[in-house]
């Protein structure tokens, strides 16, 4: 009895210290992670038709990756970063820069999502889980704020001009007047398809979870077409005149029909997830150009309806350097008229260009 005793309490000894040994080992991995040395990015090249307008660091966004960090507005980048360091680590900020100067227009702190919007008229951002809320550009005053009932979070948001789009944790859909924030429509999944992104004249696009994005005719219910991606995708698509724009898990950029589902072009096939093509950005649309960041860290902007290559910058160091760990970093591109916005999570820093395509 006592041999059977001592052979319990030495398991449980010899259990608790592989506990802590394995406690001690992921604690050292995360030093080894945390502690490495990461590149401050700089131009290497800048095409004729960018021009450079400033750069700041050390300000942190968050790194949720499904998300939209960072919208150009009203000629001012605006970023979602961490909150002070004396809130609580649920609160975030949103920081209105001048996008020709770099100076602060306002900062707003609060229970922010990772989620960023923008239409011609207000500025959207997510908020404590449940709602969302928009605010004047320019002045940072708040229009309106909706809370959606029984949901218990967001996981897409497409806004336009009329109409913001958000599907919601858990089956639920929501369409909110732009304008004010009342709720229009509030439908299931099973009314209309799973992970809705956008309904538009009668058709619904939504996600066939995970290869699939669907179109259905919600008068006769019936699929007006749908679209396969090898490896699926995460990230919601970008409706933007009559196109839609879907980036697959692998980084490759798919540009198809609105009403067809027919792909229009693409970026190159890639052959691995180390592919110096590989998007490891958003995509961003402004003025008939597309703009995203690849893995070799080129800054490039797209013509939408060829897909040829009408500019880049070229930051160095690549994000090789980073290898495996790049895929605990985020990197943001957005635009607005001629504002271009970049944002390296690996390093902290937020750049600003002027665009101007070739005649």
């Amino acid at each position: 009895m006592i041999a059977l005793v001592t052979i319990i309490l030495m398991g449980c000894l010899l259990a608790f210290g592989l506990v802590v040994w394995k406690v001690i080992e992921a604690f050292d991995q995360y030093e080894k992670t945390t502690d490495i040395d990461l590149p401050i990015h700089s131009i290497s090249s800048l095409e004729v038709n960018y021009e450079s307008l400033w750069e700041i660091s050390n300000i942190s966004a968050t790194t949720t990756s499904n998300s939209n960090n960072l919208t150009v507005s009203h000629d001012a980048i605006y970023l979602i970063t961490k909150g002070p360091d004396e809130n609580i680590p649920t609160n975030l900020s949103i920081i209105a820069f001048d996008g020709l100067t770099s100076k602060v227009i306002w900062q707003i702190n609060g229970e922010f999502g990772p989620d960023l919007f923008h239409n011609s008229a207000y500025l959207y951002a997510t908020i404590n889980g449940n709602g969302i809320v928009a605010y004047h550009p320019i002045s940072g005053n708040r229009i309106w704020e909706t809370r959606l009932p029984e949901v218990r979070g967001i996981s897409h948001v497409t806004v336009t001009e009329r109409e913001v789009f958000i599907t919601a944790v858990p089956d639920k859909l929501f369409v909110l007047d732009a304008s004010t924030g009342s709720i229009t429509t509030s439908s299931s999944y099973d009314d209309i398809g799973y992970s809705t992104f956008l309904v538009k004249n009668n058709t619904a696009y939504w996600q066939q979870w995970p290869l699939n994005l669907v179109a259905t005719n919600l008068q006769s219910g019936e699929r007006n077409w749908i679209q396969s991606f090898e490896g699926g995708f995460e990230k919601t698509p970008v409706f933007a005149e009559d196109l839609i724009f879907v980036v697959t898990f692998g980084g490759q950029l798919f540009v198809l029909d609105e009403a067809t589902g027919e792909i229009v072009w693409h970026t190159e096939p890639l052959n691995s997830l180390t592919h110096p093509e590989r998007i490891v950005s958003n995509i961003t649309i402004a003025d008939a150009v597309v703009y995203y960041l690849t893995q070799d860290s080129q800054l490039r902007a797209l013509n939408i309806d060829t897909g040829e290559v009408i500019g880049a910058i070229e930051f160095t160091p690549s994000l090789f350097t980073l290898g495996t760990n790049v895929k605990n970093y985020r990197y943001d591109v957005a635009a607005n008229d001629n504002f271009v916005a970049v944002y390296f999570g690996d390093s902290d820093q937020l750049f600003s260009f002027f665009f101007l395509p070739a005649e």
